[in-house]
């Protein structure tokens, strides 16, 4: 019967039992995954095989690497291959890949660039669908196809590991005029970088003195939008969205085509949002019964928003807002939905402003030079914001702004006595849009 090995010095400070009463099976105290089995051959010596140990399925597995001291195999070499092959491992286990220790060969992957990463950061991480869409235009619109001053490729070309501080700091500089959107390009490339390493993209020979070129980078000083648009940025809008609506009724009337008619829709619902303070959600759930033309009101009952149950109440339109509710109702068509879905019976989504918007903002700030193409903070539903809070240079007060706006905090007495006072409100809403058109027309 054999007894228990004499390790050395070196192996005593490095290795410890997997149990005592199991002494052939000894694993590294400072490497995770390497094993050093230990046992007696024919002729009474004993033999020491470099192991490494990984989960595959829900159990562990072995896989030799070699005899120690074997040329190819000494102790910082094993370390070394064991975490390559446990990062193998990691990398197949996410992609959903057999086990590539099963394998014949066993062989290092080429390097990858950074478009392949970001196709697979694309894929395997767990983000929202809108949020994906986001990070893809941010990968094709500015990182992919950005190409440093000096170099000979496009950074989607470019080794992973060979990206450095010097080819983001141009891309920052390259950036300079939309900060907002560089720093969300920055976050995002420190995220996929960091994924990059934990998924084994790093090769072995650069991995101790590789470290994230992203997070060295600073982001550009930045201050959070306020929940409003200022005058300069809602009369950008407004220029836009005049000269928009203008073509987009024109060729409407002129060819008829659907497409053009769902467009001249949205920027008219666009330029409502802008003179009245409705939510987007009270807008889209508007039928034609709701509306009673020579009040300039709409009585909405109780309908299902974007995320609650909107109460019944009074929306009272301005003389221009209730001008763009007629051109909204002709261009429905005989629809009951002055907003309807172009997919199915019903009205739009929550996102249909989405497309459209960004090509106001764009258009608006080669207009005007304003920032509104990178901010995603910047929605239509802001314009309900800037009403809100103009009230007070308008001269309204704080109880009927309330009412206008549909909030609730007068109680539930007023809320039932809401109908009693529509003509005032009526009233209120063509003083804050007079105020507004002030704003825009630059009389202010």
């Amino acid at each position: 019967m054999a007894t228990t090995p004499k390790l050395s010095r070196k192996d005593v400070l490095q290795w410890t039992p997997k149990a005592p009463h199991k002494d052939p099976w000894l694993r590294c105290r400072t490497t995770k995954g390497l094993c050093l089995h230990v046992r007696p051959n024919k002729d009474g010596q004993w033999a020491r095989t470099f192991y490494v140990l990984y989960r595959w399925g829900g159990r562990p597995l072995y896989r030799a690497l070699g005899p120690v001291g074997h040329p190819a195999w000494t102790l910082e070499q094993a370390e070394e291959e064991v975490r390559r092959l446990r990062r193998r491992v990691q990398q197949a286990k996410l992609r959903g890949e057999p086990n590539p220790l099963r394998l014949v060969n066993v062989e290092p992957e080429p390097e990858i660039t950074l478009a392949q990463l970001a196709g697979e950061y694309q894929r395997l991480t767990t983000k929202s669908d809108r949020v994906k869409r986001e990070d893809e235009g941010r990968w094709s619109n500015h990182v992919l196809p950005f190409k440093p001053p000096g170099s000979r490729a496009v950074l989607g070309r470019r080794a992973v590991a060979d990206l450095t501080v010097r080819d983001l700091e141009e891309l920052k500089a390259g950036m300079a005029g939309k900060p907002v959107a560089f720093n969300l390009v920055r976050r995002m490339l420190r995220h996929a970088l960091n994924k990059a390493k934990a998924w084994g993209h790093i090769p072995d020979s650069k991995l101790a003195m590789w470290s994230n070129p992203a997070a060295e980078v600073e982001e550009y000083p930045t201050k959070k939008r306020e929940r409003v648009f200022h005058d300069r940025e809602l009369r950008a809008i407004h220029h836009v969205l005049n000269a928009k609506i203008s073509d987009a009724v024109d060729a409407w009337r002129t060819h008829g085509r659907r497409l053009t008619q769902r467009r001249a829709r949205l920027l008219v619902a666009l330029r409502i949002f802008l003179r009245n303070p409705m939510r987007p959600g009270e807008l889209r759930r508007t039928q034609r019964p709701f509306i009673h033309w020579r009040r300039s009101l709409i009585d909405l009952p109780e309908v299902k928003g974007d995320r609650k149950v909107v109460k019944g109440r009074i929306v009272a339109l301005g003389s221009r807002t209730l001008e763009d509710i007629r051109l909204l109702d002709e261009l429905a068509e005989g629809c009951p939905w002055l907003l309807p879905s172009p997919k199915k019976d019903g009205p739009a989504s929550r996102s249909c402003f989405r497309k459209i918007w960004g090509e106001v903002c764009q258009a608006a700030d080669r207009h005007s030079g304003t920032q509104l193409g990178g901010d995603d903070t910047a929605t239509p539903y802001v314009f309900r914001h800037t009403g809100i809070n103009a009230h007070s240079e308008a001269g309204i007060d704080g109880w009927d702004m309330a009412d206008l706006a549909g909030h609730a905090e007068r109680g539930e007495t007023t809320r039932i006595y809401r109908h009693t006072d529509s003509q005032r409100l009526v009233r209120v809403a063509q003083q804050l849009e007079d105020h507004l058109e002030a704003i825009l027309q630059n009389r202010v």
